[in-house]
């Protein structure tokens, strides 16, 4: 039997976050990790001098970003290279026309993408934006929230055209408008760039963080899958693992909800129940190209085919040959649509016809493909009928706590996953430190 302060199960970016946070603040934290690697959705493989990420990733928010600045925290920062995306190379593909977006209010007054009487309401929805108590709006759809303050109908459609690649999502009519709302005020009042891009890829943090949650006392265990949580009077006391009892004072679940199911089974743990949170799902495809010439187009969003680009490569080299260009896609579907073959057969034809119209005849250029489905691209969609306040909780109580994409912390993408580590080592420490973290 062993023992340590915060047991953590699962690796991914969220878990290791947790983990080197907790480790920060002086706790003896291992983490446990079912599979043979570290890193979760964050993985990276190399293919023919193309780097591919596990889907389409990017740091939204830019230094705001929960994964900076978790990094900054612990005095890592330094140990990945992030690169800004300009907001010059940013594009959306609408009615077959490529537009410019944009970066800020003033932008949005010169855009192509408004009418005159488009951009006349903006300044209206722009009030209603920040002066609206968002978790009023909840369990209020966009599409109903607009219908209020953006009726006008270039504006109600550049608006819903900003949910999707925002908040990733293949209904935007039906996300919460109060998560829009609390999303998009963020990228508004951004200083600095809008996004950032790691490196060689994601696993460049998961490392750096497995680096520094082993320098600071800590274990990280693959192949190792968690059995059991053990309770005593009602309080978490441990976990069972390949035959061994790993006592705590706490433990961390950074898993899918589909996993936590048989964890929490018979524990005093009264949460939401993680069954009924409906994940977003998608098809992520990866195109490697040679012999195309592109030094002006870093992404693209395609709200015609509910779906977001990027050549991140124009951002950072690292990820493609010196003359290769690669282009990583992801299309939002709705469970209906990923249960239809045919649909998700057809996302990287649907790609390449909204590519062709930028280059013509670009698929013959094509010396890598790489189609992965997705159905989990975030823990949780952010509907109006599974708002954040009926996701999973980071404070579960009985000493347990959730971290990921599927709680109720705010952010989107990966981002809420960075938070719940904040939110879960902001809590947890002074409990178990409570001499050093006095009010």
């Amino acid at each position: 039997m062993t023992s340590f302060d915060v047991v953590i199960v699962g690796a991914g970016l969220a878990g290791l976050e947790a983990g080197a946070l907790l480790a920060h603040g002086g706790a003896r934290v291992i983490v446990l990790e079912k599979g043979n690697a570290i890193g979760g959705r964050a993985k990276v493989v190399e293919q023919d001098g193309f780097v591919l990420n596990y889907g389409l990733h990017y740091m939204m928010g830019g230094y705001k970003n929960p994964h900076y600045r978790i990094l900054k925290h612990i005095g890592q920062a330094n140990q990945v290279d992030f690169a800004p995306v300009d907001p010059q190379k940013m594009w959306r593909l609408k009615s077959d026309r490529l537009h410019l977006v944009p970066a800020g209010l003033g932008q949005m007054l010169t855009t192509s993408l408004l009418s005159v009487r488009g951009k006349l309401g903006l300044f209206r929805a722009m009030m209603n934006l920040f002066s609206a108590n968002h978790e009023q709006f909840w369990d209020v759809p966009l599409g109903k929230w607009l219908d209020v303050v953006a009726p006008e109908p270039t504006l109600r459609h550049f608006l819903l055209d900003l949910a999707g690649p925002v908040l990733f999502d293949a209904e935007p009519e039906n996300i919460s408008a109060g998560h829009f709302i609390q999303e998009v005020r963020k990228l508004l009042i951004l200083k600095g760039p809008l996004a950032l891009y790691p490196a060689g890829g994601w696993d460049a943090m998961s490392c750096v963080l497995q680096t520094y949650i082993e320098a600071r006392g800590g274990t990280v265990r693959v192949k190792s899958p968690v059995d059991k949580l053990i309770f005593e009077d009602d309080q978490v006391a441990g976990v069972w693992s390949k035959g061994e009892t790993i006592r705590s004072q706490a433990v961390v679940l950074a898993l899918p909800p589909a996993q936590l199911l048989p964890l929490l089974n018979q524990t005093p743990v009264q949460a939401v129940e993680p069954g009924k949170i409906e994940p977003t799902m998608g098809v992520a495809v990866d195109l490697g190209f040679k012999g195309v010439t592109n030094t002006t187009i870093g992404t693209i969003e395609m709200p015609d085919i509910q779906a977001t680009s990027g050549f991140h490569n124009l951002f950072m080299p690292l990820l493609a040959p010196a003359d290769g260009l690669l282009f990583q896609g992801l299309r939002w579907l709705t469970p209906k649509q990923m249960a239809d073959k045919n649909e998700v057969k057809g996302t990287e034809e649907l790609f390449l016809q909204q590519l062709e119209r930028i280059w013509p005849h670009i698929r013959q250029k094509i010396v890598l493909r790489r189609v992965l489905v997705r159905d989990v691209v975030m823990g949780a969609r952010h509907t109006y009928t599974q708002p954040a306040s009926e996701l999973l909780p980071v404070n579960a109580g009985h000493g347990i706590y959730f971290v990921g994409d599927a709680t109720s912390a705010p952010g989107e993408l990966s981002a809420s996953a960075g938070e719940s580590a904040l939110q879960c080592s902001e809590h947890l420490l002074p409990l178990l430190y409570p001499q050093l973290y006095v009010q």
